[in-house]
């Protein structure tokens, strides 16, 4: 600076400087010469510019493109590895349903499946990652979750951490996705153990609660009700009451540089109200954090499909054009209808399927397409169908969740099953969509998925 100064030119810069109240802050630097009428410089203007927000918002972009990108990448895997799932888990409960129960035959191919079960809750993982998966609120059993996640949480701990269970007697079902509620107890985990640098007790703790209209809990904008109350528990460093206004704001992190992205409790954050549920975190310097979590209850029992499933007698007549490039899945998918009585056509792609809906001369009843196809995708497909029949019955499949937007294709939000699915799964959304109006396609219910 002093060398542009002593020249006679202007010069631009960024520093680091310090405010009055010792905080740190970028500014962006220009001085410029002032010349008198004889043209000798007289003094300079010195220009400093605050640029902190402005660093931290290209930051948040730059983070925000990463995370973007992870997703698009964990969409791609997601949608080649369910399609492998697919026919993993179709083909097994197929071979299980042709052997004994208490045949070593029948526990190998089981022990396929629960591996096949645990790619696909893996996979779902990958996708919360990049935050490209779609959470289905479904009946959940936290307790249980909690008691399979254990051994994972104790190896994510540090060994001066000593970890607390406490469930509470109550086995009701909350409605919440399974992977999203995962995600949520190991990121507040994750946020505790790194909150206790020289070690402590944390406690995850379970209990059902009731809220009254009198009595909030320190929920401002709960619904009175009943709810089943998450909360974890830790004895660290704790948060000051400006810090405890911003933790769930997205990027928000006080961890070092390259040691949190401040995506962790605006995840939580969002899951939980996007679950219809409340979070709540009360904290002291010096003694600790609790997290809070009210979780809506679910009516009725668990639906996920058992690893064995009694295989009912769906049948039909119809002629279904069945639409997949992968080619496992589908002749799996044509054998299990066909065992069920329905004539199959088979395509590989959108092209090849609208050529042979053309010359079938309008005897298909139904067709069932991939979403992600070479040459024509399944929605390109079903538009063009739907100009030649409006009625036709149409099932999407779909490894890739970012494609359920397409459900809102032509106005109408069509059946989809995410893959991977079962057999059974299969043939009653078949005979459910053949047995109703073409022209009703809300769907009430979400796309089963095997058990958790």
């Amino acid at each position: 600076m002093r060398k542009h100064l002593a020249a006679g030119q202007t010069w631009e810069g960024k520093s680091t400087n310090h405010r009055k109240d010792g905080t740190v802050y970028n500014e962006e630097l220009m001085a410029s010469p002032v010349r008198n009428e004889a043209g000798r410089v007289a003094h300079h203007v010195l220009l400093i510019r605050d640029v902190t927000e402005k660093n931290e918002l290209e930051q948040q972009l730059l983070q925000s493109q990463k995370m973007e990108a992870l997703g698009q990448m964990a969409g791609g895997v997601a949608h080649d590895f369910n399609n492998l799932l697919t026919a993993i888990l179709g083909y097994c409960s197929a071979a299980m349903d042709r052997v004994a129960d208490d045949s070593s035959t029948y526990e190998d191919l089981k022990q396929v499946v629960l591996a096949g079960e645990r790619a696909a809750r893996m996979t779902r993982k990958l996708l919360a990652l990049g935050r490209k998966n779609m959470a289905v609120s479904e009946p959940a059993d936290l307790n249980g979750l909690i008691t399979d996640m254990e051994p994972f949480l104790r190896r994510t701990l540090t060994s001066d951490v000593e970890l607390e269970i406490d469930l509470g007697a109550s086995d009701q079902m909350v409605l919440l996705d399974k992977s999203s509620l995962e995600q949520v107890i190991l990121n507040l985990v994750v946020n505790a153990r790194d909150a206790m640098t020289s070690g402590g007790h944390l406690q995850v703790k379970t209990d059902r609660i009731v809220i009254k209209e009198e009595n909030r809990n320190g929920f401002a904008d709960v619904t009175p009700g009943s709810y089943m109350l998450l909360s974890v528990r830790d004895d660290g460093c704790g948060m000051t009451e400006k810090i405890q206004t911003r933790i769930f704001e997205p990027f928000f992190t006080t961890k070092e540089k390259d040691k949190g992205t401040g995506l962790g409790l605006s995840t939580v954050y969002s899951i939980i109200r996007q679950g219809g549920g409340f979070v709540s975190a009360k904290s002291d310097i010096g003694v600790g954090t609790t997290f809070e979590l009210l979780l809506p209850l679910a009516d009725g029992e668990d639906n996920g499909l058992k690893i064995r499933e009694s295989v009912q007698e769906t049948r039909g007549t119809e002629t279904i054009l069945l639409t997949e490039d992968e080619v496992a899945v589908r002749a799996l998918c044509a054998r299990t209808l066909t065992s069920r009585g329905y004539h199959v056509l088979q395509a590989s792609n959108g092209a090849e399927a609208l050529s042979m809906y053309q010359a079938s001369e309008g005897k298909i009843n139904m067709v069932i397409t991939d979403m992600t196809m070479p040459t024509m995708g399944g929605k390109d497909l079903v538009e063009q169908l739907r100009r030649i029949k409006p009625d036709l019955h149409v099932l999407f499949m779909t490894g890739f969740t970012e494609d359920v937007a397409c459900n809102h294709a032509t106005g109408r939000k069509y059946p989809m099953l995410l893959k991977p699915f079962t057999q059974q799964a299969l043939v009653e959304r078949v005979r459910g969509i053949l047995g109703r109006d073409a022209e009703t396609y809300e769907e009430s219910a979400p796309a089963r998925r095997p058990a958790e």
